[in-house]
């Protein structure tokens, strides 16, 4: 198994976990703040996770994050352009060219 698909998975079980804690907490406390954020999120990360082995890890980062940033109620459209594009771009550079543990790579083009 490719290590960042073991990464997704274990984030994934975590968020699973998060969500059933935030189910089972007491009535008083605010509940969830809607339930299509959670399902955009939820839908986007299970689509990531199928795409990122195919696809490759930066292409689909960044359309990730492009759909969960706004879904999350970050609304700056400058903010959510440079985090998509730098953080997966980070995480590129950090991976593949400095620690020589090659991510995914994209179909198009064998830099990113």
């Amino acid at each position: 198994m490719f290590f960042p698909r073991i990464i997704l998975i274990l984030w994934i079980g975590l968020n699973v976990i998060a969500l059933l804690q935030t189910l089972l907490k007491p009535e008083d406390a605010g509940g969830i703040a809607s339930w299509v954020r959670i399902s955009v999120v939820v839908l986007a990360a299970l689509i990531y996770v199928n795409l990122i082995g195919s696809e490759g890890f930066f292409i689909p980062s960044v359309i990730f994050a492009l759909i969960c940033l706004p879904a999350l109620g970050i609304r700056s459209p400058a903010i959510v352009a440079v985090f998509a594009v730098a953080v997966p771009g980070a995480l590129v550079l950090l991976f593949n060219h400095s620690l020589g543990m090659p991510l995914p790579t994209s179909r198009f083009t064998h830099l990113f």
